[in-house]
This record gives C-alpha cells, structure tokens and sequence, in this order.
C-alpha cells in the first residue's frame, strides 16, 4: 500500500442492494473486526458522498477503500476514489475479481488483508471513459446486462438473470461489430465481443485461459456467428480446449 499503509482510517462504500439480505450480517463483521485491529472504518452509502469526500482531499488519510458489494461496487470505487488502494469485501452474484484472487466473503479476514496493507496493481480497462477490472462485453452480453439493471428493484440473484437472457437472445439482431487493433492495423468483425482482464465470466466460468490482470494486455474474443446456439457453441469450444 506504500505511503497509505501507516492511516488508520478504512472508508466502507456499501451498495445495500448488492447479494443478498444477509449483506449487512457480512458488513457488521468488517466493522467489528477491523475496530479490532484499531482501525479507524467509516461507511458511505451514498456513491456521491464518496465522491464528495475524495474531492474535498480526506483520501490523504485513508488506508484504503473496501467495495461492499459486487464488481459494479468495486468499478465505483476505482472510479470514484482514483489514487486509493481499493479493497472487496464481496457480496454480489457474481464477484469475478474477488473469486480469482481468492477474496472469501467474511468481514473478519478481510480485515485481516486489509490490517497486512498486501496490496497488489492490476491493469484497468476503459469502456467510454468508465474503467472495468474484469470484463466487458459488446454485442448480446451487454443487452442482458441492460434489461438486467432495467427490472432490478431491489436484490438480485443470478435467477434474476434468466428472463433477460431469453429476452435478450429471442429478440436481438447482432448488428455487427468492428473490434480495431491501431498498433498492428489488423480488425475482426463479429456478432459479439468479450473483452478480459481476468480469467473469470458469468457463473463462474473460467475464460479465457492465460488472461493476466497485471501483465498490461486484455484478451479479447470475437465470436462470428450471432444466436443463442453459437454462443454456446463457443464458449463450449473454449472450455474444452481448456481442459485439455
């Protein structure tokens, strides 16, 4: 954590609507723990008081800031609080960057990590100026994620998704993508993009194979074809060549 190691004080942003109704049990306990290493936590609920307190230079003094929810809390974090170690205590569906390095959901031993200061850099990427840690899709995927955010009313599970996703694959029409390479010159088109940091998709799959957060590249993945079948299609090829 460098020069943040030495503060005290833990800024908590928490989306109550991020997981389950058990949020708040997990966040309790973070609380109560890192009060036991004598650190000093503070909890935003609101994402423009984050924003507001970074502006106004209270981050000199933060040891770091935990996004208590799921890879949406934590892209608001990273946005909001830029130039902050930012930590995951996870509580979403999903939690790709917390389950690949392996972030358990338990307030106690994340402020453990936390108390240690081990931190560690990973690469951003940048979808019209908004950063993403793990991955970012064009095409199919993100109309799911659009319908998804567009019913939600309160807390989601990953049954949530499954309406959406019927949707999304009856009715979209794969206008085609352009996916541009400016230091070789070369492009691929295709009917649905997928571009990685992390070897981690929905469901907990483990796609792509080799991706490296902290090696300065994003893997990306153009698949031709549009339609549910071909989607599937693909992304079966790829696991099997995985397992090999």
């Amino acid at each position: 954590m460098g020069p943040f190691a030495d503060n005290r004080r833990v800024v908590i942003l928490a989306n109550p609507r991020a997981g389950t109704g058990k949020s708040l049990r997990y966040l309790e306990e973070l609380l109560a723990s890192l009060r036991g290493y004598r650190l000093e936590p503070q909890v935003c609920w609101r994402l423009d008081e984050l924003s507001a307190r970074h502006a106004a230079g209270e981050w000199r003094n933060w040891r770091c800031v935990v996004a208590a929810g799921g890879d949406g809390t934590l892209l608001e974090v990273v946005q909001r609080a830029p130039g902050v170690p930012a930590a995951l205590l996870p509580l979403g569906n999903e939690n790709l960057v917390a389950r690949y390095f392996g972030v358990p959901r338990s307030g106690r031993k994340v402020a453990a990590l936390i108390a240690s200061a081990c931190a560690r850099r990973i690469d951003l990427g940048s979808v019209n100026g908004r950063p993403f840690c793990a991955v970012t899709g064009v095409g199919v995927d993100g109309e799911v994620v659009h319908r998804v955010h567009a019913r939600r009313k309160g807390h989601i599970n990953k049954l949530s998704y499954a309406v959406p996703i019927l949707q999304s694959f009856g009715c979209y029409r794969y206008p085609s993508v352009e996916v541009a390479f400016p230091d070789s010159g070369e492009s691929l088109r295709g009917a649905m993009v997928f571009v990685f940091n992390v070897p981690r998709y929905a469901m907990g799959l483990p796609l792509p194979e080799g991706a490296n957060p902290a090696d300065g590249l994003l893997d990306v993945y153009v698949f031709q074809r549009p339609g549910l079948w071909h989607f599937l299609r693909y992304f079966w090829s790829v696991l099997r060549r995985r397992q090999r």
